[in-house]
């Protein structure tokens, strides 16, 4: 067989996003329903007028657009944090013990535009995780447990994180 036969591999959907893709495939099947309800109600309120057949199907497809496009965006869109499927993914990778991986996609998770405190808090923990068990990166849970204090100060979870530091820092051999 040619380079270009049959036996050569096609890139799936996983191979190009990893495991977000089984968000992107689940947020698109819900969109399923709603973009036939959208064109079951615009052709029949377009066929109840009395319009003909061509407005008929150019009001269901208006209707699927217009009630899938709602559906997307306030429905699937605002009601899943942006930061879930990066944490599950950073999770995934630790347990590889691809860390480099994990460790970028929870700075991301970090990085993201309405990032809720409990992701945020979250991703930190776990980087913290990460970095104690990954063999010459100890020190930067400190860096993080220190970020966290910064971030929410007078809260329980400053109070948490300056325990957790007390701690490290007693175990790593580390003072300021």
């Amino acid at each position: 067989m040619s380079a270009r036969g049959r036996d050569e591999y096609r890139r799936s959907l996983f191979d190009k996003h990893g495991p977000e893709a089984a968000d992107h495939m689940r947020a698109v099947s819900s969109l399923i329903i709603p973009v036939v309800a959208g064109a079951f109600i615009g052709g029949a309120l377009a066929a109840q007028k009395g319009y003909s057949a061509l407005a008929v199907v150019l009001s269901a497809i208006a209707g699927s657009v217009l009630f899938g496009t709602w559906w997307w965006f306030f429905v699937t869109r605002l009601s899943y944090g942006a930061g879930q499927p990066r944490l599950r993914a950073a999770e995934l990778y630790a347990k590889s013990e691809l860390r480099e991986r994990a460790e970028k996609l929870y700075r991301s998770v970090q990085r993201l535009p309405r990032l809720t405190a409990k992701d945020d808090v979250f991703a930190s923990n776990r980087l913290v995780d990460l970095y104690l068990a990954w063999p010459g990166h100890e020190t930067k849970g400190l860096r993080e447990l220190r970020r966290l204090i910064d971030t929410y100060p007078e809260t329980d979870v400053a109070e948490r994180a300056r325990a957790g530091l007390v701690t490290l820092k007693s175990q790593l051999g580390v003072a300021e």
